[in-house]
């Protein structure tokens, strides 16, 4: 359970995440904006977590360092210990959210890495689309009993 300083600054309406520049210009926060809205209540929170910079190169040298040392494609953004369990979240923006039936931004090896990591064990992979829907997957997962 959040202390009630966190719950406070970030769930309350007038707080801090209004004043973030996620809301600033009335258009679409981008998947960064969203996922630096995270990391940092992730880290008021105390959580251990991790962001995968699977896409990160700046060369093609780079690119084939990253594919030789094993970086795969699809592996979802942040990794977050909650309790006893992994929480991997996929962060997109909220204009990606699926349609009926479309796949909401999310890739074919997205798809992949999350269908294999919803099989292991204690391991969870959440899709969301904004700092909002991230935040409380981490605390729906944060409030269930230990396993």
């Amino acid at each position: 359970m959040l202390d009630a300083k966190i719950q406070k600054k970030w769930f309350n309406p007038g707080s801090k995440i209004k004043e973030h520049k996620l809301r600033h210009s009335g258009t679409c926060p981008s998947e960064y904006d969203e996922q630096c809205a995270l990391v940092q209540w992730l880290e008021l929170a105390g959580y251990k977590f991790s962001a995968i910079p699977n896409s990160t190169w700046t060369t093609y040298s780079q690119q084939n360092k990253n594919k030789s040392s094993g970086v795969r494609a699809g592996l979802p953004d942040l990794l977050v210990i909650v309790n006893d369990r992994l929480c991997w979240i996929e962060m997109k923006r909220s204009d990606r959210k699926p349609k009926k039936g479309g796949c909401g931004g999310v890739s074919a090896e997205q798809q992949a890495w999350i269908e294999a990591l919803n099989k292991c064990q204690n391991c969870q992979v959440f899709v969301c689309y904004s700092f909002e829907e991230a935040r409380d997957a981490v605390v729906a997962l944060a409030s269930l009993p230990k396993v």
